[in-house]
Order: structure tokens, then C-alpha cells, then sequence
């Protein structure tokens, strides 16, 4: 069972994982041309696409019961989300978002590094 739940955990990651690809190339092709109001409207556009992922798949890299099996995972997936936003706090201004948006994204993630800190030593005081 703890094998499954790890292997699911992973394969959700790498699903993140290649969506973050995607979205950087497009990215990447923005910051190469600015004024292009495609390439700007096609990042936002996954931007808000990746976020919604990262939104629905964290919960399942905390599942009570697994947080030790899937600390790993969970850390890799939160640093993925905070890079993602790192991005809409840079440039969310650029592509049309009002500052309002970009602090509601910015503020969503009620864990990070905290939450992996506590979720460690809990499992320590377990062993």
C-alpha cells in the first residue's frame, strides 16, 4: 500500500513537474518578446492553468497518515509552486493582472517550509 500511495504521489509530480516545462518554455518565449500580446496572453493563460494543478495536487502529497512516506515528494512539489509564484510576483503586472490578483496568489500557500520543518521533526519524535 505505502509503495502505491508513493508511486501515485511521484507520478503526480512528474505530471507537475512537465506542466512547469511547458509553462516555462512559454515563458521564456514572452521574455524574448514582450510586446507580443499572444505570447504574454498564452503564459497567463498557463500560468493560471499550473496554479489551479499545483492548487489541487497538494493535498494529496499531505495525505494524514503518509506525511513522512511522502515528505520528499511534498517538498519537491512545494518548491515547483513557490517558483511559480516567484513568477506571477515578477511579472503578473506585465501580463494584464491587477496587484490585488497577484497578492491573492501570492498568499495562497497557507504551508511551506514551516509545515516541512514540523512534518520532519514529527517524524522523527515517531522513530
Amino acid at each position: 500500500m505505502q509503495e502505491s500511495t508513493r508511486n501515485d504521489a511521484i507520478a503526480r509530480l512528474k505530471g507537475l513537474g512537465a506542466a512547469s516545462e511547458v509553462y516555462q518554455e512559454s515563458l521564456e518565449s514572452w521574455l524574448e518578446n514582450q510586446n507580443d500580446t499572444r505570447a504574454m496572453s498564452v503564459v497567463r493563460q498557463q500560468f493560471v492553468a499550473l496554479e489551479l494543478d499545483f492548487v489541487t495536487a497538494m493535498p494529496f502529497f499531505e495525505r494524514s497518515g503518509d506525511e513522512i512516506l511522502l515528505l520528499a515528494v511534498y517538498a519537491q512539489a512545494a518548491n515547483l509552486h513557490l517558483l511559480l509564484l516567484r513568477d506571477v510576483s515578477l511579472y503578473g503586472a506585465d501580463w494584464g493582472l491587477e496587484p490585488y490578483d497577484i497578492a491573492n496568489y501570492y498568499n495562497r500557500p497557507k504551508k511551506g517550509p514551516l509545515h516541512i520543518l514540523i512534518t520532519v521533526w514529527n517524524g522523527i519524535k515517531r522513530v
